[in-house]
């Protein structure tokens, strides 16, 4: 071996590794793909997903600087994909701005920031016209056909007012009737009439009424018979009215918020939990 000899090789071949190593890995550096001087970081192992932190010695992920509203950034101020479904982008692409109060987490994609989606406010409240989120009714959970400060569905243990919108505590008018939730009983044994038409049905004994909601296993909130529900509980709770009024369904597996589009068995869009999302069969996977 002539010229440089085998410890010259050595120090070429150690030069040429450093040389060629922008890409080599960083263990010190926080997310780091290269750091030629092994103090200061020249560039992220993901550049769309990653941002130098201020001081250069490592990188820090688009979600964490944004307070997890950022998926992809191009610097620390700006942001070029916000969270799926999530706050929207500013008119300058900066980072991502935030929904309506009472909207639910990255439900404004569609309206835009300080505003919320069709069917996106929190349980208790309802899209208004400024597109922002009003509550329901005291003591109501679902006002979205009616609208704000009025009720779809009253709670257990309470009745729509079909004057005012709003809920009202069940009046007692069984007096004279033991039997429960009766409001006729003339032989004292046998009921004939539940105290609340639609929202009660007869038992199997005819001695008493149940409730259409006790009945369906909280699926139905009025009945025409035991069999047949005329008003599932609706989204928030995930069912769904077939069409030929049985018993409502359920909707998909992992499905959180609603299937009264795509039926039972599946799931709406931005219906799917944390961690899933919808696939093509309207089906919610990992």
């Amino acid at each position: 071996m002539t010229g440089t000899g085998k410890y010259g090789v050595l120090c070429l071949a150690i030069l040429a590794t450093l040389l060629e190593g922008t890409a080599a890995e960083c263990p010190a550096l926080r997310d780091c793909e290269s750091c030629p001087d092994g103090v200061h970081c020249e560039r992220c192992r993901a550049p769309d997903l990653f941002i130098l932190n201020e001081a250069k010695t490592g990188c820090e992920s688009c979600y964490d600087i944004s307070g997890g509203t950022c998926e992809r950034c191009t610097s620390r101020s700006q942001c070029d994909k916000c969270m799926t479904g999530g706050p929207v982008l500013a008119p300058i692409r900066p980072m991502c701005e935030s929904c309506a109060d009472n909207c639910e987490y990255f439900a404004c994609k569609i309206n835009g920031a300080g505003k919320c989606d069709k069917g996106m406010c929190v349980e208790g409240f309802t899209l208004n016209a400024d597109k922002t989120c009003s509550s329901c009714a005291d003591g109501c959970y679902v006002c979205e056909q009616s609208g704000p400060g009025k009720c779809d569905t009253c709670p257990q243990g309470m009745v729509l007012n079909s004057e005012t919108g709003d809920c009202a505590v069940k009046a007692d008018t069984s007096a004279g009737c033991s039997l429960t939730n009766c409001a006729s009983c003339p032989d004292k044994v046998h009921c004939e009439k539940c105290k609340f038409p639609g929202y009660e049905i007869l038992n199997e004994a005819g001695t008493g009424c149940e409730e259409c909601f006790d009945i369906s296993e909280g699926s139905c909130t009025m009945c025409t018979s035991r069999s047949h529900c005329d008003e599932c509980a609706g989204a928030v709770t995930g069912f769904v009215a077939p069409t030929d009024k049985a018993m409502c369904a359920v909707c998909g597996q992992n499905c959180e918020n609603g299937c009264t589009q795509n039926g039972a068995g599946k799931c709406d869009e931005r219906g799917c939990a944390d961690g899933f999302r919808l696939d093509a069969n309207n089906d919610c996977v990992a």
